[in-house]
């Protein structure tokens, strides 16, 4: 649907004689992830019922997991209010449950990063705009330059592609091939940005802009966790299973908490005797996950023109070298 409105947009730009602008640039800043992994969140009871999964996290965003966001894009500039956007992304996004204000999600103890490739296409639309000009002393006399400041909102479809990791033994280990929680999902999903920016050209050569969105995904596996245990607070503290990722990452718990036989909890910091079985809540699948991302771009604004306009400026440049010639001094 966007690449046919796009290609709807060019061909009548295309199809008017007028002049259009294409910037070629980078980004680079840095992104916060909003999901199920660390944050603040209001833990309600945790049961096997899965009726009560309802807002048990009644909000996981807090900015404590900044990471790295850079990516290159394509502008086309329909006319001073529209331009169309392609942009190609690397980010990383990471959660931790360790140190969290809530006990149940510090005794949860689950942690993820993972690297997400994004290429999505949006719309910007111009709601401010500015236009000065000024003499410039650096050309000739009476030369001038123009300087244009824009403020804009941009929203439109991408697609990202992840995959969640989480350290055991002192590596890296994927955590989707695992099944953690007894479900396949795919690494691919779908990404709507919504954001504001504000962007800042100068000499008709040259762009400046910051912006800040909010991406919306199709996916509530970012981060790897979205419903219920599938292995219990039993099997994953067994020492058979001590070894195995699939228990191991499935159920963190037994890695902060120790237990005598009569189940008498050795650290008094966690709440005594609470433990993670098979089907209690691990995350809330009600809420797909997403992502802040805050960034600053330099693109170089390139003039494109029709074949009336490159005509025009190939017989002006024709009459110039006649003229010249006429006019030549001879001795």
């Amino acid at each position: 649907m966007t690449k046919y409105l796009v290609l709807f947009f060019l061909f009548f730009s295309f199809k008017g004689n007028a002049q259009h602008n294409i910037e070629l640039g980078g980004s680079i800043g840095g992104c916060n992830y909003v999901g199920d992994v660390g944050g603040f969140s209001d833990y309600r009871q945790a049961t096997p019922n899965r009726k009560n999964l309802t807002n048990i996290y009644k909000a996981n965003f807090k900015w404590n997991d900044p990471t790295f966001f850079c990516g290159a894009y394509f502008k086309y500039k329909f006319n001073k209010r529209v331009s169309a956007r392609t942009q190609f992304s690397f980010l990383k996004l990471a959660g931790s449950d360790v140190g969290n204000d809530n006990i149940f999600k510090l005794v949860r103890n689950l942690s993820f990063n993972t690297n997400v490739f994004e290429l999505n296409q949006t719309i910007e639309f111009n709601f401010y705009m500015r236009t000065k000009v000024s003499r410039n002393p650096t050309i000739s006399k009476g030369g001038k330059k123009r300087i244009d400041v824009r403020a804009y909102f941009f929203t439109g479809l991408g697609l990202l592609q992840f995959s969640p990791r989480a350290k055991f033994n002192g590596e890296m280990v994927k955590l989707r091939p695992l099944r953690t929680e007894g479900k396949k999902y795919s690494s691919l999903t779908w990404t709507v940005p919504i954001g504001i920016g504000i962007n800042y050209a100068f000499n008709n050569k040259y762009s400046l802009g910051f912006s800040y969105s909010y991406h919306f995904t199709g996916s509530d596996y970012l981060d790897d966790v979205s419903g219920f245990y599938n292995v219990g607070y039993q099997d994953a503290a067994n020492p058979k299973n001590a070894k195995k990722p699939e228990y191991a990452l499935a159920n963190r718990t037994p890695e902060i908490q120790s237990y005598d036989e009569t189940g008498k909890n050795y650290n008094i910091n966690l709440p005594a005797g609470y433990k993670y079985d098979k089907n209690s809540v691990r995350g809330s699948a009600n809420r797909k996950d997403g992502y802040f991302v805050a960034n600053a771009s330099f693109g170089i604004i390139l003039k494109g023109k029709n074949k009336f306009y490159r005509k025009k400026s190939k017989q002006l440049k024709n009459v110039r070298k006649i003229q010249s010639k006429k006019y030549r001094a001879k001795f």
